[in-house]
């Protein structure tokens, strides 16, 4: 759709930073300390790309500082000092924590994720009213925050709705499903796409991955990209 081959233009500048904060969360280990919490570590880079571009000294025009942009206030209670939030992998813990405990409660990871920026009432009261308090600029910051986090998170992980974060799949279910798919992809082989037998959706994500790496100029990765779509299909055949 036009829709989807919008999200996926992305610009050289955005592909540095989705490399760059997806590098930072696999080196220091919150990649697998948000998997054990239930939550897809493409997301949590792409919030760390959208916080700070995974630049440690960032600092925002309101005093948020650091990986995660940290607030005096979420520091204090956090119990962290500013030295904590150039910190990445002591306040990547305490963050992806929080996310967890609200995820926990609500079964939203959308909401979950939001809260970081609005707090848990905040993204309480976002998600039944779709405002929170505050200037206009506040509301609109609030309102398109999720939608910034999920496009790096699907940069990231290779395709539009393979970040864990789409709209209508946030729930705990679906993140142990894109954990499962993201590891059979790495492997070169999506077994749930094969046992799906689904001949035009297969031939539909191929398409959209050779897309994506003529846009992001990888097109190396193209003929594997074919031959790893051929053996899948190949294979379908043999499981009819």
């Amino acid at each position: 759709t036009k829709e989807s081959e919008k999200k996926l233009k992305i610009t050289q500048a955005e592909l540095e930073v989705a490399k760059r904060s997806a590098a930072l969360i696999e080196s220091s280990g919150l990649g697998k300390y948000a998997e054990s919490k239930g939550i897809p570590s493409s997301v949590i880079a792409g919030l760390l790309a959208q916080e700070s571009k995974g630049i440690r000294e960032a600092k925002s025009h309101t005093g948020a500082i650091g990986y995660f942009q940290t607030t005096s206030g979420y520091r204090k209670q956090n119990n962290m000092s500013v030295a904590d939030s150039y910190d990445l992998e002591k306040s990547g813990k305490i963050v992806i924590d929080n996310i967890a405990k609200v995820y926990e409660k609500t079964g939203d990871l959308a909401q979950a994720i939001l809260s970081h920026n609005a707090g848990e009432g905040g993204a309480r009261q976002f998600t039944k009213t779709g405002k929170v308090k505050g200037s206009a600029e506040r509301n609109k910051e609030v309102s398109q925050y999720v939608a910034k986090v999920s496009r790096y998170s699907d940069i990231i992980a290779g395709g539009v709705g393979k970040g864990g974060l789409s709209d209508g799949d946030s729930d705990r279910a679906y993140g142990k499903q894109i954990k499962a798919r993201l590891e059979l992809v790495k492997q070169g082989l999506n077994l749930q796409e094969q046992y799906e037998e689904e001949q035009a959706k297969r031939t539909k994500a191929r398409n959209e991955e050779i897309n994506l790496a003529q846009q992001t100029g990888q097109t190396a990765l193209i003929p594997k990209i074919k031959e790893r779509y051929k053996a899948q299909d190949e294979l379908a055949k043999l499981q009819q």
